[in-house]
């Protein structure tokens, strides 16, 4: 098992490293949250952009009502097929201090990437585990319960 830790640690240096990035952002982006203020807003537009695979994926412009009263829109920085959003749709907005572009209040809009990275970390160490684990499984688990442990000697290979 240890053989397998020391001959692959990048492999395992990659699994925590995306673990520790997606509770960094996610840490980065609570704390955005708690700095910003809650406005009412409405998908206004969907904006197409070309999708690496040829077909469109769609951004969301949005417009709000900022707490001074004046009225604001955003674009998502991210696009998708089919859209995250509605035309029409009543969405909300957290509006930071500064010059933050705002955020939709909704789990996929704010925690998709460092979710993605949280899974792909879990996904990695998880196989990981069970390449380092998996052949003591197998030994431990089958061997017993073999009639033929050694099929060489059976075949009359060995002599």
């Amino acid at each position: 098992m240890l053989t397998f830790l020391f001959k692959h640690p990048l492999i395992i240096a990659l699994g925590f490293g995306l673990i520790v990035l997606s509770l960094y952002l996610a840490w980065r982006k609570h704390n955005l949250l708690l700095s910003g203020h809650l406005a009412d807003g409405e998908v206004v537009e969907l904006v197409p952009h070309s999708g690496s695979k040829g077909g469109p994926t769609y951004s969301v412009r949005v417009a709000y009502t900022q707490s001074d009263g004046a009225k604001a829109e955003f674009e998502t920085t991210f696009s998708t097929n089919p859209p995250m959003h509605q035309l029409g749709e009543k969405v909300r907005v957290v509006c930071y201090p500064g010059d933050t572009t705002p955020d939709i209040l909704a789990f996929a809009d704010l925690y998709l990437f460092p979710w993605a990275c949280f899974c792909a970390g879990v996904f990695v160490l998880l196989m990981c585990t069970g390449f380092a684990f998996g052949p003591y499984l197998i030994d431990s688990v089958y061997l017993p319960h073999l009639t033929n442990p050694d099929p060489l000697k059976t075949l009359n290979l060995l002599k």
